[in-house]
Protein backbone atom coordinates (compact mmCIF):
# COMPACT_ATOMS: atom_id res chain seq x y z
CA UNK A 1 0.00 0.00 0.00
CA UNK A 2 1.63 3.10 -1.19
CA UNK A 3 1.28 5.94 0.84
CA UNK A 4 2.68 9.91 1.40
CA UNK A 5 2.31 12.62 3.40
CA UNK A 6 2.97 16.22 2.84
CA UNK A 7 3.13 18.09 6.11
CA UNK A 8 3.23 21.65 6.58
CA UNK A 9 2.62 21.97 9.75
CA UNK A 10 -4.39 10.45 20.12
CA UNK A 11 -8.84 0.68 29.19
CA UNK A 12 -11.45 -1.18 26.48
CA UNK A 13 -15.50 -0.03 27.51
CA UNK A 14 -18.64 -0.49 26.60
CA UNK A 15 -19.12 3.13 25.73
CA UNK A 16 -23.03 3.25 24.57
CA UNK A 17 -25.34 0.96 24.97
CA UNK A 18 -27.02 2.07 21.40
CA UNK A 19 -25.65 4.23 19.19
CA UNK A 20 -28.34 5.96 17.24
CA UNK A 21 -28.20 6.30 13.19
CA UNK A 22 -28.46 9.48 11.58
CA UNK A 23 -32.24 10.33 10.58
CA UNK A 24 -34.39 12.40 8.62
CA UNK A 25 -36.00 14.52 10.93
CA UNK A 26 -39.53 15.65 10.41
CA UNK A 27 -39.67 19.39 10.47
CA UNK A 28 -39.99 22.64 8.98
CA UNK A 29 -37.31 25.58 8.23
CA UNK A 30 -37.95 29.12 7.25
CA UNK A 31 -38.79 27.45 4.03
CA UNK A 32 -41.07 25.04 4.61
CA UNK A 33 -38.06 22.36 3.17
CA UNK A 34 -37.48 19.50 5.46
CA UNK A 35 -34.58 19.24 7.35
CA UNK A 36 -32.07 16.68 7.51
CA UNK A 37 -30.23 15.63 11.34
CA UNK A 38 -26.55 14.39 10.86
CA UNK A 39 -24.52 13.00 13.93
CA UNK A 40 -20.96 14.42 14.26
CA UNK A 41 -18.73 11.90 16.53
CA UNK A 42 -16.15 13.59 17.81
CA UNK A 43 -13.56 14.13 21.01
CA UNK A 44 -13.02 17.94 20.17
CA UNK A 45 -15.61 19.20 22.64
CA UNK A 46 -14.14 17.81 25.77
CA UNK A 47 -11.06 19.41 24.98
CA UNK A 48 -12.15 22.53 24.31
CA UNK A 49 -14.01 25.78 26.31
CA UNK A 50 -17.88 24.71 27.14
CA UNK A 51 -19.85 25.58 24.37
CA UNK A 52 -17.29 26.21 21.95
CA UNK A 53 -17.64 23.18 19.31
CA UNK A 54 -21.69 24.16 19.67
CA UNK A 55 -20.68 27.95 18.88
CA UNK A 56 -19.18 26.51 15.82
CA UNK A 57 -22.17 23.96 14.90
CA UNK A 58 -24.62 26.71 15.25
CA UNK A 59 -23.00 29.10 12.61
CA UNK A 60 -22.68 25.71 10.53
CA UNK A 61 -26.87 25.23 10.68
CA UNK A 62 -27.41 29.68 10.32
CA UNK A 63 -25.63 28.70 7.08
CA UNK A 64 -27.50 25.46 6.04
CA UNK A 65 -30.89 26.03 7.54
CA UNK A 66 -32.05 22.76 5.83
CA UNK A 67 -29.25 20.63 8.28
CA UNK A 68 -28.97 19.26 12.14
CA UNK A 69 -26.44 18.52 13.56
CA UNK A 70 -25.99 16.34 16.81
CA UNK A 71 -22.87 16.11 18.21
CA UNK A 72 -21.60 12.98 20.06
CA UNK A 73 -18.84 13.49 22.60
CA UNK A 74 -16.16 11.22 23.96
CA UNK A 75 -13.02 11.83 25.55
CA UNK A 76 -10.29 11.20 23.74
CA UNK A 77 -8.97 7.87 24.72
CA UNK A 78 -12.42 6.19 24.25
CA UNK A 79 -13.31 8.24 21.22
CA UNK A 80 -11.33 5.76 19.58
CA UNK A 81 -13.28 2.72 21.20
CA UNK A 82 -16.61 3.92 20.56
CA UNK A 83 -15.86 4.20 17.07
CA UNK A 84 -14.05 0.68 17.00
CA UNK A 85 -17.82 -0.48 18.00
CA UNK A 86 -19.92 1.61 15.92
CA UNK A 87 -17.78 0.55 12.70
CA UNK A 88 -18.45 -2.59 13.85
CA UNK A 89 -21.84 -2.61 14.11
CA UNK A 90 -22.80 -0.27 11.14
CA UNK A 91 -23.74 2.48 13.32
CA UNK A 92 -21.03 5.11 12.57
CA UNK A 93 -22.07 8.88 12.57
CA UNK A 94 -22.39 10.75 9.55
CA UNK A 95 -19.36 12.92 9.85
CA UNK A 96 -16.17 11.25 12.15
CA UNK A 97 -13.33 12.91 13.66
CA UNK A 98 -10.22 10.68 13.28
CA UNK A 99 -6.75 11.19 14.15
CA UNK A 100 -4.45 11.37 11.01
CA UNK A 101 -2.06 9.07 12.65
CA UNK A 102 -4.40 6.37 12.41
CA UNK A 103 -5.91 6.92 8.84
CA UNK A 104 -4.93 3.86 7.30
CA UNK A 105 -6.71 1.55 10.01
CA UNK A 106 -9.44 3.68 9.82
CA UNK A 107 -9.85 2.79 6.18
CA UNK A 108 -9.10 -0.57 6.55
CA UNK A 109 -11.84 -0.55 9.14
CA UNK A 110 -14.11 1.11 6.68
CA UNK A 111 -14.60 4.10 8.89
CA UNK A 112 -13.85 6.16 6.24
CA UNK A 113 -14.46 6.66 3.04
CA UNK A 114 -12.69 8.72 0.10
CA UNK A 115 -13.43 12.04 -0.41
CA UNK A 116 -11.70 12.31 -4.09
CA UNK A 117 -15.31 12.14 -5.56
CA UNK A 118 -16.56 14.88 -3.35
CA UNK A 119 -13.56 17.11 -3.92
CA UNK A 120 -13.44 16.83 -7.79
CA UNK A 121 -17.35 17.35 -7.89
CA UNK A 122 -17.25 20.61 -6.11
CA UNK A 123 -13.73 22.01 -7.18
CA UNK A 124 -13.11 21.94 -3.72
CA UNK A 125 -9.80 23.98 -3.29
CA UNK A 126 -7.16 22.13 -1.66
CA UNK A 127 -4.52 24.93 -1.91
CA UNK A 128 -6.14 26.48 1.05
CA UNK A 129 -5.31 23.38 3.63
CA UNK A 130 -1.84 23.38 5.78
CA UNK A 131 -1.74 19.62 5.26
CA UNK A 132 -2.87 16.85 3.07
CA UNK A 133 -2.10 13.32 4.26
CA UNK A 134 -2.93 10.30 1.97
CA UNK A 135 -3.41 6.93 1.89
CA UNK A 136 -3.05 5.00 -1.92
CA UNK A 137 -2.95 8.22 -3.10
CA UNK A 138 -6.23 9.52 -1.83
CA UNK A 139 -7.49 12.36 0.41
CA UNK A 140 -9.68 10.25 3.60
CA UNK A 141 -9.91 12.84 5.79
CA UNK A 142 -8.89 16.83 6.31
CA UNK A 143 -6.75 17.80 9.03
CA UNK A 144 -9.01 20.33 10.90
CA UNK A 145 -6.24 21.48 13.98
CA UNK A 146 -2.89 20.71 14.39
CA UNK A 147 -1.00 20.13 17.96
CA UNK A 148 2.53 19.44 19.08
CA UNK A 149 3.45 17.81 22.50
CA UNK A 150 5.56 19.60 25.12
CA UNK A 151 6.81 18.87 28.70
CA UNK A 152 4.40 19.93 30.69
CA UNK A 153 6.22 20.83 34.43
CA UNK A 154 4.69 22.40 37.74
CA UNK A 155 6.88 25.41 38.26
CA UNK A 156 6.07 24.99 42.26
CA UNK A 157 7.28 21.65 42.72
CA UNK A 158 10.24 22.68 40.42
CA UNK A 159 11.40 25.32 43.09
CA UNK A 160 10.61 23.36 45.91
CA UNK A 161 12.78 20.52 44.68
CA UNK A 162 15.40 23.20 44.17
CA UNK A 163 15.22 23.13 40.14
CA UNK A 164 16.12 26.49 38.16
CA UNK A 165 15.24 24.99 34.74
CA UNK A 166 13.61 21.99 32.82
CA UNK A 167 15.59 19.46 31.59
CA UNK A 168 17.51 19.60 28.55
CA UNK A 169 19.17 16.30 28.74
CA UNK A 170 18.18 12.63 29.43
CA UNK A 171 20.33 12.39 32.38
CA UNK A 172 18.66 15.87 33.29
CA UNK A 173 15.50 14.22 33.28
CA UNK A 174 16.49 11.43 35.24
CA UNK A 175 18.07 13.27 38.00
CA UNK A 176 14.97 15.80 37.91
CA UNK A 177 12.56 13.08 38.56
CA UNK A 178 14.19 11.90 40.98
CA UNK A 179 14.64 15.02 43.09
CA UNK A 180 10.91 15.15 42.64
CA UNK A 181 9.28 12.48 43.52
CA UNK A 182 8.10 12.21 47.36
CA UNK A 183 5.86 9.12 47.69
CA UNK A 184 5.33 10.46 51.17
CA UNK A 185 3.15 13.24 49.47
CA UNK A 186 1.66 11.04 46.79
CA UNK A 187 3.80 13.43 43.87
CA UNK A 188 6.14 11.72 41.08
CA UNK A 189 8.81 12.90 38.82
CA UNK A 190 6.86 12.13 35.81
CA UNK A 191 3.48 10.46 34.86
CA UNK A 192 4.13 7.73 31.99
CA UNK A 193 0.81 6.64 30.67
CA UNK A 194 1.62 2.96 28.66
CA UNK A 195 -1.49 1.60 28.83
CA UNK A 196 -2.17 -1.33 25.70
CA UNK A 197 -5.38 -0.10 24.70
CA UNK A 198 -5.30 2.60 23.53
CA UNK A 199 -1.92 2.23 22.79
CA UNK A 200 -1.02 6.03 21.80
CA UNK A 201 1.29 6.44 24.75
CA UNK A 202 3.74 4.57 22.65
CA UNK A 203 4.06 7.27 19.97
CA UNK A 204 3.77 10.21 22.57
CA UNK A 205 5.69 8.80 25.28
CA UNK A 206 8.26 6.57 23.83
CA UNK A 207 8.92 7.68 19.97
CA UNK A 208 8.39 11.15 20.96
CA UNK A 209 12.04 10.89 22.88
CA UNK A 210 13.67 9.26 19.87
CA UNK A 211 12.05 12.31 16.99
CA UNK A 212 13.38 14.80 19.81
CA UNK A 213 16.70 14.12 19.04
CA UNK A 214 16.21 13.59 15.66
CA UNK A 215 16.00 10.18 15.56
CA UNK A 216 13.89 8.29 13.01
CA UNK A 217 11.99 4.68 13.85
CA UNK A 218 11.56 4.08 9.72
CA UNK A 219 13.87 3.98 7.03
CA UNK A 220 12.61 4.31 3.51
CA UNK A 221 9.54 3.96 4.49
CA UNK A 222 9.91 0.58 6.81
CA UNK A 223 10.19 -0.20 10.07
CA UNK A 224 13.80 0.61 11.66
CA UNK A 225 13.49 0.52 15.55
CA UNK A 226 16.09 -1.96 16.34
CA UNK A 227 18.98 0.82 16.50
CA UNK A 228 21.22 2.34 18.95
CA UNK A 229 19.34 5.33 19.17
CA UNK A 230 16.07 3.59 20.12
CA UNK A 231 18.27 1.34 22.77
CA UNK A 232 19.56 4.94 24.68
CA UNK A 233 15.71 5.88 25.07
CA UNK A 234 14.38 2.47 26.08
CA UNK A 235 17.49 2.15 28.53
CA UNK A 236 16.60 5.32 30.02
CA UNK A 237 12.90 4.51 30.56
CA UNK A 238 14.01 1.17 31.81
CA UNK A 239 16.22 3.27 34.55
CA UNK A 240 13.23 5.58 35.28
CA UNK A 241 10.97 2.97 35.85
CA UNK A 242 12.85 1.01 38.21
CA UNK A 243 14.02 3.70 39.98
CA UNK A 244 10.49 4.46 40.93
CA UNK A 245 10.30 7.90 40.33
CA UNK A 246 7.21 7.66 38.27
CA UNK A 247 3.60 7.68 38.91
CA UNK A 248 2.58 4.00 39.93
CA UNK A 249 0.73 2.11 37.66
CA UNK A 250 2.11 3.33 34.11
CA UNK A 251 1.02 -0.02 32.30
CA UNK A 252 -2.40 0.22 32.70
CA UNK A 253 -2.46 4.21 32.48
CA UNK A 254 -4.24 6.31 29.80
CA UNK A 255 -3.19 9.73 29.02
CA UNK A 256 -6.39 11.72 30.30
CA UNK A 257 -4.97 9.77 33.53
CA UNK A 258 -1.84 11.13 33.50
CA UNK A 259 -3.81 14.86 32.83
CA UNK A 260 -5.82 14.31 36.01
CA UNK A 261 -2.63 13.49 37.75
CA UNK A 262 -0.67 16.52 36.69
CA UNK A 263 -3.83 19.10 37.01
CA UNK A 264 -3.68 17.14 40.56
CA UNK A 265 -0.68 18.18 41.59
CA UNK A 266 0.68 14.77 41.50
CA UNK A 267 2.95 14.65 38.90
CA UNK A 268 5.64 17.18 38.41
CA UNK A 269 6.29 16.58 34.61
CA UNK A 270 4.18 15.40 31.64
CA UNK A 271 4.45 15.13 27.60
CA UNK A 272 0.92 16.48 26.80
CA UNK A 273 -1.11 17.75 23.88
CA UNK A 274 -1.49 21.67 24.33
CA UNK A 275 -4.78 20.98 23.79
CA UNK A 276 -4.54 19.91 27.33
CA UNK A 277 -4.39 23.43 28.48
CA UNK A 278 -8.15 23.95 28.52
CA UNK A 279 -9.13 21.17 30.67
CA UNK A 280 -5.74 21.52 33.39
CA UNK A 281 -7.01 25.15 33.65
CA UNK A 282 -10.78 23.68 34.42
CA UNK A 283 -9.40 21.18 36.52
CA UNK A 284 -7.29 23.16 38.58
CA UNK A 285 -7.26 26.89 37.38
CA UNK A 286 -4.49 28.07 40.20
CA UNK A 287 -2.00 25.30 39.10
CA UNK A 288 1.12 27.03 38.18
CA UNK A 289 3.35 25.60 35.16
CA UNK A 290 5.37 26.23 32.21
CA UNK A 291 6.27 24.28 29.04
CA UNK A 292 9.31 23.19 27.32
CA UNK A 293 10.85 21.00 24.28
CA UNK A 294 11.10 17.32 25.28
CA UNK A 295 14.55 16.62 26.56
CA UNK A 296 17.38 15.35 24.50
CA UNK A 297 19.87 12.73 24.63
CA UNK A 298 22.83 13.73 26.02
CA UNK A 299 25.06 14.22 23.15
CA UNK A 300 22.45 16.18 21.08
CA UNK A 301 23.52 19.50 20.14
CA UNK A 302 20.88 20.35 17.63
CA UNK A 303 17.20 21.62 17.20
CA UNK A 304 14.93 19.79 19.01
CA UNK A 305 12.17 17.81 17.35
CA UNK A 306 9.10 16.90 19.06
CA UNK A 307 5.49 15.35 18.61
CA UNK A 308 2.63 16.81 16.93
CA UNK A 309 -1.02 14.96 16.42
CA UNK A 310 -3.69 16.52 14.70
CA UNK A 311 -7.57 16.68 14.44
CA UNK A 312 -9.02 15.56 10.98
CA UNK A 313 -12.46 14.42 9.63
CA UNK A 314 -14.10 12.20 7.46
CA UNK A 315 -17.16 10.88 6.04
CA UNK A 316 -18.49 7.17 7.69
CA UNK A 317 -19.25 5.03 4.37
CA UNK A 318 -22.15 4.26 5.73
CA UNK A 319 -24.13 7.53 6.03
CA UNK A 320 -27.10 7.92 4.34
CA UNK A 321 -26.62 11.83 4.29
CA UNK A 322 -23.57 12.00 2.69
CA UNK A 323 -23.86 15.12 0.64
CA UNK A 324 -24.81 16.87 4.16
CA UNK A 325 -21.69 15.71 5.73
CA UNK A 326 -19.55 16.79 2.96
CA UNK A 327 -21.50 20.26 3.71
CA UNK A 328 -20.66 20.27 7.14
CA UNK A 329 -16.68 18.92 6.43
CA UNK A 330 -15.84 21.42 4.03
CA UNK A 331 -17.21 23.81 6.61
CA UNK A 332 -15.04 22.77 9.14
CA UNK A 333 -12.18 23.66 7.28
CA UNK A 334 -13.55 26.61 6.01
CA UNK A 335 -11.67 29.89 7.48
CA UNK A 336 -14.01 31.23 9.77
CA UNK A 337 -15.09 28.19 11.21
CA UNK A 338 -11.48 26.61 11.48
CA UNK A 339 -10.49 30.01 12.57
CA UNK A 340 -13.01 29.77 15.58
CA UNK A 341 -11.55 26.15 15.90
CA UNK A 342 -7.90 26.70 17.01
CA UNK A 343 -8.84 29.53 18.83
CA UNK A 344 -11.16 28.03 20.72
CA UNK A 345 -8.59 24.25 21.37
CA UNK A 346 -5.28 26.40 21.44
CA UNK A 347 -4.03 24.54 18.43
CA UNK A 348 -2.63 25.74 14.62
CA UNK A 349 -5.23 26.02 12.00
CA UNK A 350 -5.63 23.12 9.24
CA UNK A 351 -6.86 26.48 6.45
CA UNK A 352 -4.02 28.46 5.85
CA UNK A 353 -6.48 31.60 5.12
CA UNK A 354 -7.47 31.48 8.83
CA UNK A 355 -6.83 33.98 11.39
CA UNK A 356 -7.43 33.24 14.54
CA UNK A 357 -7.06 35.75 17.69
CA UNK A 358 -5.37 33.98 20.03
CA UNK A 359 -5.47 37.64 22.55
CA UNK A 360 -7.76 36.48 24.96
CA UNK A 361 -5.96 32.44 25.03
CA UNK A 362 -4.97 30.72 27.49
CA UNK A 363 -1.43 32.32 28.16
CA UNK A 364 0.00 28.87 28.54
CA UNK A 365 -0.57 29.21 24.58
CA UNK A 366 2.05 32.09 23.85
CA UNK A 367 4.02 29.76 25.43
CA UNK A 368 3.39 27.03 23.43
CA UNK A 369 4.20 29.26 20.59
CA UNK A 370 7.62 30.03 21.92
CA UNK A 371 8.36 26.36 22.51
CA UNK A 372 6.90 25.76 18.41
CA UNK A 373 9.49 28.53 17.21
CA UNK A 374 12.37 26.44 18.92
CA UNK A 375 11.15 22.76 17.27
CA UNK A 376 10.94 20.63 14.30
CA UNK A 377 7.52 18.76 14.26
CA UNK A 378 7.98 15.01 13.95
CA UNK A 379 5.38 12.37 13.41
CA UNK A 380 6.32 9.50 11.45
CA UNK A 381 3.04 7.52 11.98
CA UNK A 382 1.23 9.71 9.42
CA UNK A 383 1.02 7.54 6.67
CA UNK A 384 2.20 4.54 8.00
CA UNK A 385 1.03 0.73 7.55
CA UNK A 386 -1.58 -0.67 10.21
CA UNK A 387 -0.45 2.50 13.08
CA UNK A 388 -3.03 0.82 15.46
CA UNK A 389 -1.10 -2.10 15.47
CA UNK A 390 2.27 -0.89 15.28
CA UNK A 391 1.70 1.49 18.31
CA UNK A 392 0.11 -1.60 20.27
CA UNK A 393 2.97 -3.75 19.53
CA UNK A 394 5.22 -0.85 20.90
CA UNK A 395 3.21 -0.87 24.21
CA UNK A 396 3.26 -4.33 24.66
CA UNK A 397 6.85 -4.79 24.16
CA UNK A 398 7.79 -2.14 26.41
CA UNK A 399 5.56 -3.82 29.26
CA UNK A 400 7.59 -7.09 28.90
CA UNK A 401 10.95 -4.84 29.20
CA UNK A 402 9.50 -2.57 32.06
CA UNK A 403 8.45 -5.98 33.70
CA UNK A 404 11.55 -7.62 33.68
CA UNK A 405 10.49 -10.32 31.22
CA UNK A 406 13.56 -9.25 28.72
CA UNK A 407 16.23 -7.14 27.82
CA UNK A 408 16.71 -3.57 25.58
CA UNK A 409 17.97 -5.40 22.42
CA UNK A 410 15.24 -8.35 22.66
CA UNK A 411 12.18 -5.60 23.16
CA UNK A 412 13.89 -3.26 19.81
CA UNK A 413 14.28 -6.89 17.97
CA UNK A 414 10.39 -8.29 18.87
CA UNK A 415 8.92 -4.57 18.01
CA UNK A 416 11.16 -4.83 14.78
CA UNK A 417 10.22 -8.46 13.84
CA UNK A 418 6.69 -7.83 14.84
CA UNK A 419 6.66 -3.89 12.94
CA UNK A 420 7.98 -5.76 9.57
CA UNK A 421 5.09 -8.42 9.59
CA UNK A 422 2.66 -5.21 9.56
CA UNK A 423 4.27 -4.42 6.20
CA UNK A 424 4.01 -7.74 4.67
Amino acid sequence: MKKNCTVTLLGVAVLIAATPLSIWASGNNDSGSKVTTIEFAQWWAPEMPAGSLEKVIAGFEAKNPDIKVKLISNPTGEHQQWVTVAAASGTLSDVVAVEPALMDSMVKQNVIMSLEDLIKRDNFNLDQLASIPRVDGKIWLFQVATFFYPLFYNTDLFKAAGIANPPRTHSEFIDACAKLTDPARNVYGWSFPMTVNPPFGSQNQILAWLWASQKSAFQNGKPNINTPDAAVVYNMLKTIYDRKIINPGSLTKSEPEEMEEFANGNAAMMFGSIAHINPIHERNPNLNYALAPVPVADNYTGKPGICYAAWGVGIAPNSKHKDEAWRLVQYLVSPEANAAIAQSSNSFPGNKNAKPDYSAADPHFAEAFRVFQQVDLKNELIGANNVWNLVTIMAEEIHGLLEGKQTTAMTLANTQERWLEEYK
